[in-house]
C-alpha cells in the first residue's frame, strides 16, 4: 500500500527541503521502504543535496525534479 507525505509552504524559508531530505533518508535507509522525492521547486536544492550528498549511498531513493 502506497502513503503519500507532502510537504509544501509558499513562504521561503521554513525548512522544506530540509524536512523533505531528513523524512526521504529516514525512511529509505533506516525503515527500508521505497521512497519517492518529486522536487518541484525550480531551485532544486533537495534535488541538488540528494544527488551530491547521499549518490553512493543511496539504495532505495527515486528522485524526480
Amino acid at each position: 500500500m502506497a502513503r503519500t507525505i507532502a510537504i509544501n509552504n509558499i513562504k521561503g524559508g521554513v525548512s522544506k527541503s530540509s524536512t523533505t531530505l531528513g523524512l526521504a533518508y529516514i525512511l529509505s535507509q533506516k525503515l527500508d521502504y521505497n521512497t519517492l522525492v518529486v522536487d518541484s521547486d525550480p531551485q532544486a536544492d533537495t534535488t541538488d543535496t540528494l544527488l551530491l550528498t547521499f549518490q553512493k549511498n543511496l539504495k532505495k531513493i527515486c528522485i524526480i525534479h
